[in-house]
């Protein structure tokens, strides 16, 4: 994977995070997050792809637009920007001693740019805070670790989707058979370094989760492509978070068996949500 030296930058209330898929000028991924507003509707599906992805529509504060444009330049596309006072250009790189094309940005009157070609759609996508493979399984060992010391509170039971399992308290209602637990604090931050370690293991087609203050923002990957989606934030109630509940396939028990090392495993879910309160 590619490295860039441009720092990760914070979204805003009303932001998310975005990502650039794969484009003909960006040969490979990269896992860069920069925050933007989303429009609720998405760009149509182009014909051609037998995704049928539909891409969302973000627009930029002018510090998130230059450091796109910043990092553009220090990736395989090659990518060169000028800017003034409420307008950027940015030059493609030359190919086979062809010049590349200049797309002309002009700042909105609600102060942000949009980013796209004229001639095709960007491939944004909704997505996380900027990481690599390496921190993402690094923050899992560390903190799957402490499995070990995990017990049973007062009313827990453990839960697991295969495996690791984690102490929880269960609901009594059950979905399609199935536990909805809720986690308190230190048992959540490693759910939630769980599920991206099955995101490293596994590709785009699975979730992430990251934590914006104390709440969980939770991305489902069944769901970006729809009108008007945005991720999930599962605030804490009672000191505890409701993660994968009434979607996981969680299974709950009194006694945990012995666990072995947690391979990264799949979770199947159901539904997408805005807001979830335990």
């Amino acid at each position: 994977m590619h490295t860039t030296t441009i720092a990760p930058l914070a979204a805003e209330p009303g932001e998310w995070y975005v990502e650039l898929d794969h484009t003909p000028a960006l040969p490979v991924p990269y896992r860069i997050g920069f925050p933007a507003w989303i429009a609720a509707d998405r760009h149509p599906a182009d014909p051609g792809d037998p995704e049928g992805r539909r891409w969302v529509r973000p627009r930029f504060r002018p510090e998130v637009a230059a450091a796109i444009a910043a990092w553009l330049g220090s990736v395989a596309c090659g990518a060169r920007t000028v800017s003034g006072n409420g307008w950027m250009v940015i030059t493609e790189a030359t190919v086979d001693g062809i010049p590349g094309r200049e797309h002309r940005f002009i700042l909105g009157i609600d102060g942000y740019y949009r980013l796209e070609w004229s001639s095709r759609v960007w491939h944004w996508f909704v997505s996380a805070p900027t990481t690599d493979d390496e921190q993402m399984h690094a923050t899992a060992e560390k903190l799957l670790a402490a499995r070990d010391s995990w017990t049973l509170e007062s009313g827990e039971q453990w839960v697991s989707i295969d495996e690791p399992y984690f102490p929880a308290l269960v609901v009594p209602e059950s979905w399609n058979g199935f536990a909805n637990p809720l986690f308190r604090r230190d048992v959540a931050d490693a759910v939630v370094a769980w599920v991206n370690d099955i995101y490293r293991s596994y590709g785009d087609d699975q979730e992430r989760a990251y934590w914006d203050g104390d709440t969980i923002v939770h991305v489902h990957p069944a769901y970006v492509d729809e009108d008007g989606y945005t991720p999930d934030r599962i605030a804490p109630h009672e000191g505890r978070y409701a993660i994968g509940g009434w979607e996981w396939c969680w299974s709950a028990t009194d006694t945990r068996p012995t666990d072995p090392d947690p391979a990264p495993t799949t979770a199947v879910t159901a539904r997408p949500g805005q807001e979830i309160t335990a």
